[in-house]
């Protein structure tokens, strides 16, 4: 299970986590280069 803290910035998490782009794009944060 990932582990996401609110310390980690949205950058952090998508490196980590690439399978989060997906959700933050659901949310309108698309700009993932």
């Amino acid at each position: 299970m990932p582990v996401i803290t609110k310390e980690m910035s949205i950058i952090e998490v998508v490196q980590k986590y690439p399978e989060t782009v997906e959700v933050f794009r659901k949310y309108g944060m698309g700009c993932f280069g």
